[in-house]
């Protein structure tokens, strides 16, 4: 890797940090010596651009060693040992937190004939913050999901039932047989295929020595209906109709038979969604936009809608080239004041 002096380069790891003291400074006074000075550092790392960068930083820092017998005018020996470098990358690549752990040894003389007076030591932490460069802007792009609803191929099938129900009391003749259908339910096979139940409640009316009676019953029906188109997240709106009820008396009366031809069909509506972008907002970015009224995905599972009027770009300026795509597609929005209109829009948005 080539080595260059950083400039404004985010960092992705720490390489090494390069550390000495200087511009150690002192002062005496009675059972005390203040100590003053500065570490200089070379850190040394590799940027996202994959080259190694350095920059150099000045932490001063500054003690009180105590020590008896410490008098104004005396001289000091002193060494200072960098013990320990602590450094954490920010998470955006922009600081550095580090603490540094400093050994400092103190050898007090007497100024005029350089006996040695007294000794002591000292640990200090010292901790910053560097900036290696601003940090990137915040970009955030919000984006609607758009729901379309159209419908689908409607899809029948007939079912012939013939069903034979005995009589509580022995019938004269059959008046009526009024029928009709209840408790529809759809059950999904796969994505082409689907079975709808329900019941056929009956009312068979008949006359039985000189007395009109009524006879309820009911029968379950279960009906395999192949879809042409696929559903999806589509809604199937089944629905199911008695095409013909026929029937005879038999059996001295006793029993009566029926034939019931009914069809059943499901006509899908059809979901399906595009995503749009709301908003972008950046510095240094600039939007055009249309406010438009439009069913939304509310919450995706299950899926809820709602109507709702929102802003969405339809153009981008972008003169730093932060956003690396733009993807733009033309379709039709109901836009306030406007209604139903073909318009191009922008659907997505790297960085």
């Amino acid at each position: 890797m080539e080595l260059f002096i950083a400039h404004q380069i985010p960092a992705q790891k720490i390489k090494s940090i390069d550390t000495e003291p200087r511009d150690i400074y002192y002062d005496v006074i009675i059972d005390k010596v203040i100590i003053q000075g500065i570490i200089h550092k070379q850190i040394y790392y590799v940027g996202v651009d994959n080259v190694v960068h350095y920059q150099g930083e000045d932490m001063s820092f500054s003690t009180i060693i105590d020590i008896i017998g410490a008098l104004p005018g005396m001289t000091a020996d002193i060494n200072i040992d960098i013990e320990k470098i602590i450094a954490h990358l920010g998470e955006n690549g922009c600081n550095i937190k580090q603490k540094v752990l400093l050994e400092i040894s103190l050898h007090l003389f007497e100024s005029v004939s350089g006996n040695f007076i007294a000794e002591n030591s000292k640990q200090i932490l010292i901790e910053n913050e560097f900036q290696i460069c601003e940090p990137v802007p915040q970009i955030d792009i919000d984006y609607e999901i758009i729901v379309r609803r159209e419908k689908g191929t409607r899809n029948c099938q007939q079912l012939l039932i013939q069903n034979n129900t005995e009589l509580e009391y022995t019938a004269e003749k059959i008046v009526n047989i009024e029928a009709e259908i209840e408790g529809i339910k759809t059950e999904i096979i796969s994505n082409t295929l689907i079975i709808i139940k329900g019941n056929i409640s009956k009312d068979i009316v008949y006359v039985s020595e000189s007395v009109v009676r009524h006879q309820r019953e009911i029968i379950p029906f279960n009906i395999p209906v192949n879809l042409s188109q696929t559903i999806g997240e589509g809604i199937l709106n089944p629905c199911v109709e008695i095409e013909s009820l026929r029937f005879t008396l038999y059996a001295e009366g006793r029993w009566v038979k029926q034939i019931i031809v009914i069809k059943a069909c499901s006509v899908p509506e059809i979901i399906s969604t595009i995503r749009v972008v709301s908003s972008i907002t950046g510095p240094e970015i600039y939007v055009d936009n249309i406010m438009v009224e439009e069913e939304v995905v509310k919450t995706s599972d299950p899926l809820s809608t709602e109507k709702k009027v929102f802003p969405v770009v339809i153009a981008v300026s972008d003169p730093l080239n932060q956003l690396s795509s733009i993807e733009k597609e033309v379709i039709v929005l109901n836009i306030i004041d406007s209604g139903p209109t073909q318009i191009e829009v922008v659907v997505s948005v790297s960085i």
